[in-house]
């Protein structure tokens, strides 16, 4: 049995198999293509979802339906680059290593990108030495004072600035040139980059290799887990210095956590869905309404979990029960995917520790194994007996409806629960537990912290 489901593995140019596609989302990636295919002008869209929603799968598979096609792409980790300095430093570079990936950098399209790349970066170094002068004296001093300074600090940089740089201060007009420059360089790349394709011929059927020139798309994924100034910086350096025909952003992202980034950099008053609407043209959910009896995304990733863990064949039975709490639990609250995949594991780690003669109620396992994952400060009261019926009830939703076919399930739940917390319930006068427990002196009070200390917690065999 395995206590952790590595990422799934898509080849670089794999797409969406029906054994990886858990969640049927290919057609959404045909959509996607087919957009990106047809609209010349510059877009960015952001694939939207949650921290665990399977963006970055998506993502990935949907490159490899690209590569196939031949669309030149780039997928840009800004979670993994944001220790740099500036954003267009990061992207260019990725640009120019494609370019030399394909043993084209000796081409003049790709020579004129690369050498007007590294004139934006001494445009945007420069533009940084009045706004550091700024920061550094914190607004404190007036504009003449900084004029002043700026020339000091220069005068002192001189060589290194020279060295760095390779000349003085450009006026504004320059700069507007080398970006000029450089985006006119940027659009010429598609045609350089996009790869063979084998297409059928018209002379008797025969199959060759031919070129027709694609977009350059550029994924950015985990946008939402980056520094909050750099992914900002990433969706200004898009906007106005990568905005060209035929290339488009893809943003693999969380829209309310951008927001969140907008309001830490720009202040709490700041409009923030104004604000990104600035620079993303539109976006794409791939969270979608659940069927009320989980014949929906939950269902098919707890199967396929549930699989990939390889539980013991002697803990068949029970796995298929707690799998069947789990599904209306994780549908009823409303679970992400992370928090299934972490509550899976938990569930895996309490079976490898445990053996079939002891006490193991499924009911109870799912259910401590979500507050675990999902409310902790409700788990930490359970395993030193301060959980109250009302808290779980709460947490676990035990008091609304869950539907004709959850019913039992949830009338289980909640009978387990107060025959545990309730002592003077129906529940507690009806539930039976084994009656070993009681031989080990353990009660219905402390029935909650022995399964959540010495069956869930445990990490030691049996």
């Amino acid at each position: 049995m395995r206590l952790f489901v590595p990422p799934i593995d898509v080849g670089p140019e794999e797409g969406f198999t029906p054994q990886k596609d858990l969640f049927g989302r290919a057609a959404v990636g045909e959509g996607l293509t087919h957009l990106v295919s047809t609209v010349t002008d510059p877009l960015v869209i952001a694939v939207d979802g949650k921290w665990g929603s399977g963006k970055s799968t998506f993502l990935r598979m949907w490159m490899g339906e690209l590569r196939k096609v031949g669309f030149p792409d780039i997928h840009f980790d800004a979670f993994e680059n944001d220790y740099f300095d500036d954003a267009f430093t990061a992207l260019a570079g990725e640009i120019i290593g494609l370019a030399e990936e394909k043993r084209k950098e000796a081409s003049t399209k790709a020579k004129r990108f690369k050498d007007t790349a590294v004139e934006v970066s001494k445009v945007l170094a420069r533009s940084g030495l009045r706004l550091g002068v700024r920061v550094l004296t914190a607004g404190a001093v007036d504009g003449s004072v900084i004029d002043a300074m700026e020339k000091d600090v220069a005068a002192e940089a001189s060589g290194v600035v020279d060295k760095l740089i390779g000349e003085k201060l450009t006026q504004q007009k320059d700069q507007k040139a080398t970006i000029a420059s450089f985006k006119s360089a940027l659009s010429d790349l598609p045609s350089l980059l996009t790869n063979e394709v084998e297409v059928a011929s018209s002379d008797e059927g025969s199959i060759g290799k031919r070129k027709k020139d694609k977009p350059l798309i550029i994924v950015i994924d985990e946008l939402d887990r980056c520094k909050p100034l750099f992914a900002l910086q990433i969706l200004e350096r898009a906007k106005h210095l990568f905005s060209v025909q035929n290339v488009h952003f893809v943003l693999g992202t969380h829209l309310g956590q951008l927001s969140n980034s907008v309001q830490i950099a720009y202040g709490l008053q700041t409009d923030a869905n104004m604000y990104l609407q600035k620079f993303i043209h539109f976006s794409i959910t791939l969270e979608r309404a659940y069927a009320d009896g989980g014949d929906g995304e939950r269902r098919k990733f707890i199967d396929w979990l549930i699989r990939q863990h390889q539980f013991e064949s002697s803990d068949r039975n029970l796995v298929h029960t707690i799998t069947n709490y789990l599904i209306a639990l994780a549908d009823k609250l409303n679970l992400g995917l992370r928090d299934i995949e972490r509550i899976v594991s938990s569930i895996a780690l309490t079976l490898a520790c445990s053996s079939e003669p002891e006490y193991r109620p499924a009911s109870l396992i799912c259910a401590l194994c979500v507050l675990k994952v999902k409310f902790p400060e409700l788990y930490a009261k359970a395993k030193v007996g301060d959980l109250s019926f009302g808290e779980v009830q709460s947490a676990l939703q035990l008091k609304n409806s869950w539907g004709e076919e959850r019913r039992r399930v949830r009338e289980v739940l909640v009978e387990y629960f107060e025959a545990m917390l309730l002592p003077d319930s129906e529940a507690a006068r009806n539930v039976r537990f084994p009656d070993n427990l009681a031989f080990h002196g353990i009660t219905r009070a402390s029935l909650l912290p022995y399964l959540t200390n010495g069956l869930i917690d445990r990490m030691r065999p049996a």
